[in-house]
């Protein structure tokens, strides 16, 4: 009999404590509602998310919280909260209707208009589609049928390899060890390098649907003392692309002109059909088949064709919108001689941060492994070459156009032929100007 007494004691207490955490949830939501409705919004934001943190689960929590971080600018909070709810309830249009308006304000213009038509298609009340077909004249008017735009750079280098000349002055081959010739050897250059660029789009059919784009670049180098490695790069392109609700398709092709020492060297033709995928708000997959016919002027043995097949995986972070990337690529390229046929595989990692001040830090990690498929006469084994590349750099834009930046790209490319094991430093500082 005292056992049973000792239980519904227990019982009793625990329904007690129960309703008086309940109590106390309603009474801070209650609280948060006040101060959201005198427009004291992060006082707001503040009680919902600790109630957030409690009730991770409840509808009416989620959609206080999103309402507070929408108000206080917190726009992936806000988009975050709404989509919770939807996960749980996905016939919820009021928390859909939220959704597309954060979606609005973050410009995201595919995802607004596919949450949108959602609603639409449930018959809302009268006044709800109003303001829903407001918010879809709106998104087409930022939406502009064309825009155009284009940048300027002007840099200042050291580099210690530029023409990319191997470690060692002695090459082991079939004959034994011989020496270079100076000329091959690496050469250290300061230099000054000027590059231009223009893009744009313009829409050919119904808005949202198919628009042509086009792009067009010059690369110029000058060199202090090794003119014989002064480059001219010049590209056109253009193409095709069309938006769906979570992704772009791109039918890009280019053609690039190469001049060397101030002579002609080579011509590449390219097509690039380019497929990204947002996968959400944050992760986009990018896919891309590449083929390249390359020409040489006068090296016709090295003439052939670059096929790849390429794949990055990008996930964009934080309010700031900072960026890792991870790429892998897997690659041939056949030409005349077998000797520079190789295929091989790639892999990348980028990262960029955003920093105070409007300042951007980033780098680069890229690994590149490669197969020849013949060796070359005086080699003593199969090529392979193995090539590790870093790249870091720091970004400042000093108004909205004008920026600065510097950067720095160690290479080192490991071969079985000492004639292609090398070491490469560049140090950049470069201005630039955005129209």
């Amino acid at each position: 009999m005292s056992n049973m007494r000792w239980m519904m004691a227990v019982v009793l207490l625990c329904g007690l404590l129960s309703g008086a955490s309940a109590q106390t949830s309603e009474q801070k939501l209650k609280e948060g509602e006040e101060a959201f409705k005198a427009e004291q919004f992060e006082k707001a934001y503040d009680i919902f998310s600790a109630l957030f943190r409690e009730h991770p689960d409840d509808i009416r929590i989620n959609f206080a919280l999103g309402e507070a971080a929408f108000a206080v600018d917190k726009l992936s909070h806000a988009a975050l909260a709404y989509e919770r709810i939807l996960m749980k309830d996905p016939k919820n249009d009021r928390a859909r209707l939220e959704l597309g308006r954060v979606y609005f304000a973050m410009k995201q213009y595919e995802f607004a208009q596919e949450q949108f038509r959602n609603v639409l298609e449930h018959n809302p009340p009268p006044i709800v589609r109003q303001n829903i077909e407001k918010f879809m004249a709106r998104i087409k008017a930022e939406r502009r049928t064309g825009d155009w735009w284009g940048r300027l750079e002007i840099a200042g280098f050291y580099d210690d390899n530029v023409n990319v000349g191997p470690d060692s002055e002695l090459i082991n081959t079939t004959l034994g060890d011989l020496s270079l010739n100076p000329e091959t050897q690496a050469q250290d250059v300061l230099g000054i390098s000027v590059s231009a660029s223009v893009d744009g789009y313009y829409d050919v059919g119904e808005k949202d649907g198919w628009s042509a784009f086009g792009d067009g670049s010059v690369y110029v180098t000058r060199l202090n003392d090794a003119t014989e490695q002064e480059l001219e790069l010049y590209k056109l392109g253009g193409g095709l692309q069309r938006p769906s609700a979570k992704g772009l398709l791109q039918l890009p092709l280019s053609v690039q002109h190469l001049v060397r020492g101030h002579d002609r060297y080579m011509d590449i033709y390219s097509l690039r059909p380019t497929y990204l995928h947002a996968l959400s708000t944050t992760w986009h997959w990018i896919s891309t088949v590449a083929g390249e016919r390359r020409d040489y002027v006068d090296l016709d043995t090295r003439d052939g064709y670059y096929t790849a097949l390429e794949q990055t995986l990008r996930w964009f972070l934080g309010e700031k919108k900072h960026a890792l990337s991870l790429g892998a690529i897997a690659f041939r390229e056949n030409t005349r001689d077998d000797a520079f046929t190789n295929n091989g595989w790639e892999g990348s990692l980028l990262g960029e941060l955003r920093l105070p001040w409007k300042m951007t830090s980033y780098m680069r990690l890229r690994f590149r492994d490669s197969y020849y498929e013949d060796r070359e006469p005086l080699a003593t084994e199969d090529r392979h070459d193995r090539q590790w590349q870093g790249i870091a750099g720091l970004s400042k834009a000093l108004t909205r156009q004008w920026g600065v930046n510097a950067s720095y790209s160690y290479t080192d490319n490991a071969s079985t032929f000492d004639l292609y094991e090398y070491t490469r430093n560049i140090i950049t500082v470069s201005t630039y100007w955005s129209f």
